[in-house]
């Protein structure tokens, strides 16, 4: 997988979550559409959007944050990363994945691991 480019959603004028592209093989899709489908009959809906890989580098509570920095440093993250070009943050070779609740509060989301799934096939490549 490579990590590259990068943005926000929902978009740059209401920043929740700034992101960091993830470029893998058809293989990252064909698992996360294996665990919706493996999660549908414990009455967990699948995703109707595309899916679109990512890895969440940080998360906004608000526009203008609860302090007078906040928006400064948010202004600063958006002008630096439009003003860098392509953004290129690394590649790795994942051998597992962790299945996580994710459960939203006021004080940000909870994560708890649920579990662990080790890829198989030939190690050797």
């Amino acid at each position: 997988m490579k990590f590259r480019n990068g943005g926000f959603f929902p978009d740059e004028r209401r920043p929740r979550v700034f992101w960091a592209g993830i470029e893998a093989g058809p293989e990252l899709g064909a698992l996360a559409a294996a665990v919706e489908t493996s999660l549908e009959p414990l009455g967990i809906a699948k995703e109707q959007r595309a899916f679109s890989p990512h890895l969440t580098l940080a998360r906004f509570e608000t526009r203008r944050g609860t302090g007078a920095g906040s928006a400064f440093a948010l202004d600063a993250l958006t002008k630096a990363i439009s003003g860098a070009g392509p953004l290129e943050f690394g590649s790795g070779i994942a051998n597992e994945f962790h299945l996580y609740q994710s459960v939203l509060k006021s004080g940000g989301a909870e994560y708890t691991r649920l579990a662990t799934f080790r890829f198989t096939g030939d190690e050797s490549r």
